[in-house]
């Protein structure tokens, strides 16, 4: 790693990562984010987890100086790399860390608004559902007493209403005869 030492008023420093697996790749990924005008963003911890750091490779690097360079190093195997590295800058954009204990209250407290939201809407639901059977009784209530025309329910109101209508019937047919026909039925009367 070759280390530039300019740093901004931010807290971001400089350096170049070099290269060491020998693949040849690094030239290729720098030409994908330059073509893309993309940058590439990546979180490190050291491995003692007491160091956090954030990287980013921009996609427009300055050109590398070729007389800092030590020898042997190809410039094509260089990564111009800006980082972060300070915790109290770091999480400045995060929420503080809240306390287990009112964490665990603020879940059962949601938990238990949602739960008495689910009663409220299955009562309503439940009301609902006795206003439609009522009114579904009062709509059968109303047909079937206007469908009798006064004649009393039950088998003898269905006898009558029956021997009404073949009367009526009777009636139109013998009517519609006599317009026609002028001479007299033996029949009628006879029901």
């Amino acid at each position: 790693m070759m280390t530039l030492n300019s740093e901004d008023t931010s807290g971001w420093k400089t350096c170049y990562l070099l290269s060491t697996d020998g693949r040849n790749r690094l030239p290729g990924f720098l030409k994908y984010l330059r073509d893309r005008k993309k940058a590439c963003v990546a979180k490190f911890n050291d491995s003692t987890a007491s160091t956090r750091a954030i990287l980013v490779v921009p996609f427009d690097p300055p050109p590398v100086p070729s007389e800092q360079l030590p020898a042997g190093v190809d410039k094509t195997q260089l990564l111009y790399v800006k980082y972060l590295a300070d915790d109290r800058v770091l999480s400045r954009g995060k929420k503080p860390a809240i306390d287990p204990n009112k964490q665990l209250q603020i879940e059962q407290q949601k938990l238990k608004e949602k739960q008495i939201q689910m009663q409220q809407q299955k009562i309503q639901r439940e009301q609902q559902q006795q206003r439609q059977k009522q009114m579904a009784q009062q709509k059968s209530m109303s047909q079937s007493t206007s469908s009798k025309k006064g004649i009393g329910g039950g088998i003898l109101g269905n006898l009558l209403g029956a021997q009404q209508k073949t009367q009526n019937h009777l009636d139109v047919v013998r009517a519609k005869r006599r317009n026609n026909d002028l001479t007299p039925d033996l029949t009628s009367g006879a029901a």
